[in-house]
């Protein structure tokens, strides 16, 4: 007779038992989900903060790299300048000297300045092309770093309140079931 009493303990004790269980395991898996959230929230402001210092450091180097042309060009049109006016002016010394003067002579001239005109415009005109595609290009990082950072979010309040209450509020189930059979 004494046997199923002690039956009865053990089944009593084995369902606290493994209520307990249930409790513990639901504190840890709502702490692991808190952590998973930290863990995650740090990524992103990482994520965040080394895509952002790649495009910074992308757009300081094309900014850079268009000053340094800009000023390439701008000693190259100088030099061609200044190398039209040296072969203008012998022309027209080799001419005085020659006796020669007149429409032959400022036509050679105007040729000097006309070659040098065109040499200029085109170092213009290619700045201008690698400024506009600088420009393409800074788009271009803004976007590799917009996508970057949309690549890893932050975990809202949100969402780790309830990843963190999921498996609390199952262990409150479990215990509410527990009583109602317990209490009858």
């Amino acid at each position: 007779m004494c046997v199923p009493a002690l039956a009865a303990i053990t089944a009593q004790q084995a369902a606290v038992a493994s209520l307990a269980i249930s409790g513990a395991t639901a504190v840890m898996s709502a702490a692991g989900a808190v952590q998973s959230a930290k863990a995650k929230n740090k990524a992103a402001v990482k994520n965040k903060e080394l895509a952002t210092d790649a495009y910074l450091l992308k757009m300081r180097q094309t900014n850079q790299r268009i000053y340094e042309r800009g000023v390439q060009t701008s000693q190259k049109q100088d030099e061609a300048n200044l190398k039209s006016q040296k072969a203008q002016s012998r022309a027209l010394a080799v001419a005085a000297g020659a006796g020669v003067q007149g429409k032959n002579v400022q036509e050679l001239v105007n040729d000097f300045e006309r070659a040098e005109g065109i040499y200029t415009d085109r170092l213009s005109a290619n700045l201008e092309g690698e400024t506009r595609q600088a420009q393409l290009n800074k788009l271009a990082f803004q976007s590799e770093a917009l996508g970057r950072i949309n690549q890893v979010q932050p975990v809202g309040f949100a969402e780790t309140l309830f990843a963190a209450t999921e498996p609390l509020a199952s262990f409150g189930l479990e215990y509410a079931d527990y009583k109602s059979r317990t209490d009858i």
